[in-house]
């Protein structure tokens, strides 16, 4: 299945877990600063209560539609 997403799972995971990893250091200006640079990075630093539900469904609709390449 071709994914129609420009993201491979490497890229994502690291963008995920470099928000996460943001979120916990609790540095603003730096989360700011990164997400200025990069945009889907942005959509996982953001603390809207209906950009987190969107972040999660990208997390999902991923998984979705890379299970079976595994």
């Amino acid at each position: 299945m071709v994914s129609k997403f420009k993201m491979n799972e490497v890229d994502f995971w690291n963008k995920y877990f470099k928000a996460e990893y943001l979120h916990s250091t609790k540095n603003a200006v730096a989360a700011a600063a990164e997400a200025a640079e990069d945009e889907d990075l942005a959509v996982f630093l953001k603390d809207d209560e209906i950009l987190e539900i969107e972040a999660r469904k990208k997390v999902f609709v991923f998984f979705l539609f890379n299970s079976d390449s595994q």
